[in-house]
């Protein structure tokens, strides 16, 4: 092979590696807004079903009689945590705001017989939606009871407790439904469940002057995340 022909090879080399960098980054940007407006779709989802029956899916009292559900809530304004929250995405269907025509996502949880949990088909996260939030930073004030929608991995025993984005992502998504602060507002941030984290393994860290942010320095998949519905 001459020198020519060489650099001719590795020019043609290049441009294909450009192509498929390019296409890797749009398909990249476009999953990251499909993924935003999946969020976005369960919310609306969430509150036109509160709005039709006055009360959340999963603690809705009436639903076996209503919607010929498997199984009723308490009514007690409460999603609880393993126990109503297996309803939620089951009341969801049967009130047919969860179908083909509005979602596409996979049951995929252990637990996935009551519909505890929904698998995005543009990432690794799933949904899971309670009352009760289990976010494990000292920072957050939740002290009073809200609805959440979680936004991490399956831990295969039916909760969500496995960071499924990394930091570019959460902080992507944070800013289009939020703030894009992991502390503050509707949509917030945390770091994996482990004790004795280093500093490159956190999703959000400390920044000049104690201004909390995403530690996007670090692309490892680390966040757990969790919007606030109402």
């Amino acid at each position: 092979m001459s020198f020519i022909e060489i650099i001719i090879s590795l020019i043609f080399i290049m441009i294909i590696t450009s192509i498929i960098l390019t296409f890797q980054f749009l398909n990249d940007k476009l999953n990251k807004i499909k993924l935003v407006s999946e969020i976005s779709d369960i919310k609306k989802s969430l509150l036109i079903f509160n709005q039709i029956y006055n009360f959340m899916p999963g603690d809705y009292p009436y639903a076996k009689k209503t919607l010929s559900s498997n199984y009723n809530g308490n009514g007690d304004n409460i999603i609880d945590d393993n126990y109503e929250s297996l309803f939620v995405f089951e009341h969801m269907q049967k009130s047919n705001l969860l179908g083909k025509q509005n979602f596409h996502y996979k049951y995929s949880s252990y637990a996935k017989i009551n519909y505890n949990m929904l698998g995005s088909i543009y990432s690794k996260c799933g949904y899971q939606i309670f009352t009760d939030s289990k976010l494990n930073n000292i920072n957050y004030n939740l002290r009073e009871k809200s609805y959440y929608i979680r936004i991490a991995n399956d831990k295969k025993k039916g909760n969500l407790t496995i960071p499924c984005a990394n930091n570019y992502i959460a902080k992507y998504i944070d800013a289009k439904l939020d703030d894009a602060k992991p502390l503050e507002g509707n949509f917030l941030a945390d770091d994996k469940y482990a004790i004795g984290l280093s500093k490159k393994d956190k999703c959000i860290c400390e920044e000049k002057e104690n201004i909390v942010n995403y530690c996007i320095f670090n692309y490892n998949e680390n966040c757990i995340m969790q919007l606030k519905i109402f």
